[in-house]
């Protein structure tokens, strides 16, 4: 995929520090007020002074749960920003065999962080490795979803997409299907 190609799906303005897992516990990483672009290929961090982070979807080695921020260093923004959850993202530097394992603790509202973390989930799992349940929602709920999402005038397809972590012709096929149920006999 080219640059031309990758699309933003949303923006969040959150805190975050990025770094080793060495320098992080040893808090000599510093946090920083920014906004994480998640976009179709990348996970985009720009901080206070415009400077850019990227890391690849193919880098991400882990996502982990939401949790609480407790014991955890803040900013004069963290209340502001109601950044009182965490959620880190493991990622590597380099090829695998060599590169430097990192990591990324995000720090916004509890639900922001979870629809991000669900949203990672399915760009950072190979199809085969998604589980039932979680992941994987059957066609009613799928179906129940979209309505819901439709009637809040939520019509992008990114964000669509997005919510519903689907691919493009699943999403496709579902509002075909939606269409087709939808119309008078």
């Amino acid at each position: 995929m080219s640059l031309d190609d990758e699309k933003l799906i949303t923006k969040i303005q959150l805190e975050y520090t990025m770094g080793s897992d060495p320098a992080i516990a040893h808090d000599t990483s510093s946090w920083d007020v920014g906004l994480l672009y998640l976009t179709t290929n990348n996970l985009w961090f720009v901080n206070r002074k415009k400077e850019r982070s990227q890391v690849t979807f193919n880098q991400v080695l882990s996502v982990s749960d939401v949790y609480t921020r407790e014991g955890m260093p803040t900013t004069k923004f963290t209340k502001v920003l109601g950044a009182n959850h965490l959620l880190t993202i493991k990622y590597q530097l380099g090829e695998v065999s060599l590169g430097t394992k990192m990591n990324i603790y995000l720090a916004a509202p509890s639900d922001v962080l979870s629809a991000l973390r669900s949203h990672l989930v399915v760009r950072t799992d190979k199809p085969t490795e998604r589980t039932v349940g979680t992941l994987k929602l059957n066609k009613p709920e799928l179906m129940k979803r979209l309505s819901v999402f439709l009637s809040l005038d939520i019509k992008n397809e990114e964000q669509l997409k997005f919510f519903l972590g689907l691919e493009q012709t699943e999403l496709i096929n579902l509002l075909l299907e939606r269409s087709h149920i939808s119309q008078p006999i």
